[in-house]
């Protein structure tokens, strides 16, 4: 029964959000600031990153597109760069 428990616990604690754990960084390599958008269950936000600028912990897994471009889905510990108005 113990035995049985702990499980539950254990698989309960791995389904809260860890906050920071596995963010997608985003870094502008350009030297323009762009606007970007991000979009996180289906809810966009606009936010503005400074040439050279790093965002830190932006999401765990998030659609991220600058204006037209092709947009990018992002999750985890990765790291987009924009170079060039390109995300890559």
């Amino acid at each position: 029964m113990k035995k049985v428990l702990f499980v539950m616990a254990v698989a309960a604690i791995s389904t809260l959000p860890m906050s920071g754990a596995r963010a997608v960084d985003i870094v502008n390599d350009d030297d323009t600031s762009h606007s970007i958008s991000v979009g996180i269950e289906g809810d966009f936000q606009e936010f503005e990153i400074a040439a050279g600028e790093t965002l830190k912990n932006v999401c765990q897994e998030c659609i991220i597109q600058i204006g037209d471009g092709e947009p990018v889905i992002a999750e985890g510990d990765q790291l987009i760069v924009i170079n060039d108005g390109k995300l890559n």
